[in-house]
């Protein structure tokens, strides 16, 4: 039986610590692993994210405020019945290559994400569009009738099943990023790769040393602004650490994600920055398979694990979580989740029926991360002092790691 982060409630809410310190037209960060991809109808983490959101853009952004704005959209109506949305692309919008940005490129785009063979993470983000649910899980052959059309080259329509209060959102999430078919013909799995990919974010890909170096330069095509870095740096580094003391050399104009790091180190630096990260991190189980798939063993583990020490082993950089939703987000309440309870905890697990048999032993797949680590080794110390439950953790690089999710 394997237990596998994420998809059951052991949930934090980050806080986002960062140093940050930049001189110059070249800016060096870090990212803590290879990514799986860099195709963004497939992206899955935040590894990925930090390269992406420098590559490409969606029809909408969210500003300061979270509320949708502009991007490649550059207005929307949305019909009285709150089903039909018809999004404006921002004239003279251009690819990398010189190519016109057309609504098409949106439309192939969400077919591909909610296509079978992708087999995107992502493409239940779409499922509130009429008939894209069925195409996704293939008792839907025929795209035209899922609710997504290019009404001319710079006008996209789509339908909703059903009014959604949120929906607008949603485009501006990686993976509802526009896509050029010519190019995904072209190049086939290998589009997504310097001297290949086409994009039309403020850089461009220009080089990938895998588990190395990822660098990006300025794009001429891009409508916004850039600011003033005419190059990116994206070093691969996994030990927390490691990527200190690069940042301490000077190597790193930018560190975030400190929590394995002490804080206490940095906290009085004026390079140390603190800010909400709208993240949840959460423990999951492969429910299909024993024991996990009983529910009241999985009550008790989630009962049995004190959320505030994990918070405070992380350095004070998150939050204990009730729900998936974070502070500050729509639909966020404090009133959700099941609390840390001992006494129910047995309860449950006494419920469960798997008291007196063979002993309870879990397995518990992380990517091996410094953070990852962390949390791995004290829900092993806690799930076998309050509950005897045995816990083996198994570390993977990245995209092995993603291999145990499926």
């Amino acid at each position: 039986m394997k237990v596998k982060v994420p998809r059951y409630l052991l949930a934090l809410v980050l806080v986002f610590s960062a140093v940050t310190t930049f001189a110059g037209p070249v800016f060096t960060f870090r990212i803590r692993d290879e990514p799986e991809t860099l195709d963004w109808n497939r992206a899955h983490t935040l590894v990925e994210a930090y390269v992406l959101m420098n590559l490409m853009e969606g029809l909408v952004t969210l500003g300061s405020s979270l509320k949708p704005m502009p991007a490649l959209a550059e207005s929307w109506s949305i019909s009285e019945d709150g089903r039909v949305y018809r999004f404006k692309l921002r004239p003279g919008i251009k690819w990398s290559d010189g190519v016109p940005l057309r609504a098409q490129d949106f439309v192939y785009s969400w077919k591909r994400l909610l296509s079978p063979l992708t087999a995107a993470s992502y493409a239940y983000c779409l499922f509130d569009i009429q008939g894209a649910e069925a195409y996704n899980n293939g008792t839907l052959f025929d795209f035209d009738q899922v609710g997504v059309k290019a009404l001319d080259d710079s006008t996209l329509q789509v339908q909703l099943a059903q009014p959604v209060s949120h929906w607008l959102f949603i485009p501006s999430f990686w993976s509802t990023f526009p896509l050029r078919q010519d190019v995904v013909e072209k190049y086939g799995t290998g589009w997504d790769t310097p001297g290949r990919m086409v994009n039309l974010g403020p850089y461009l890909l220009m080089s990938h040393d895998i588990d190395s170096k990822i660098v990006m330069k300025a794009n001429p095509h891009y409508y916004g602004a850039r600011g003033n870095v005419d190059e990116i740096n994206a070093w691969i580094i996994k030990d927390d650490s490691n990527a200190l003391s690069l940042y301490e050399a000077g190597k790193l104009d930018f560190l975030s994600d400190l929590a394995a790091v002490d804080l206490k180190k940095v906290e009085n630096r004026s390079d140390l920055k603190i800010l909400p990260l709208l993240k949840t991190g959460f423990l999951s189980f492969g429910v299909s398979q024993y024991p996990a798939s009983n529910l009241n063993l999985r009550r008790a583990i989630s009962m049995a694990i004190d959320k505030k020490k994990l918070s405070a082993l992380l350095q004070g950089g998150h939050e204990p979580a009730t729900s998936f939703v974070p502070p500050m987000m729509m639909g966020f309440s404090r009133d959700l989740g099941l609390p840390y309870n001992l006494v129910r905890a047995k309860e449950e697990l006494k419920k469960s029926g798997l008291i007196g048999g063979r002993p309870i032993v879990l397995n518990y797949s992380i990517p091996n991360w410094d953070k990852e680590w962390i949390v791995g080794n004290f829900i092993q110390k806690e799930l076998k002092k309050n509950l005897n439950i045995e816990v083996n953790l198994k570390s993977f690089d990245n995209k092995a790691y993603r291999t145990q999710l499926e």
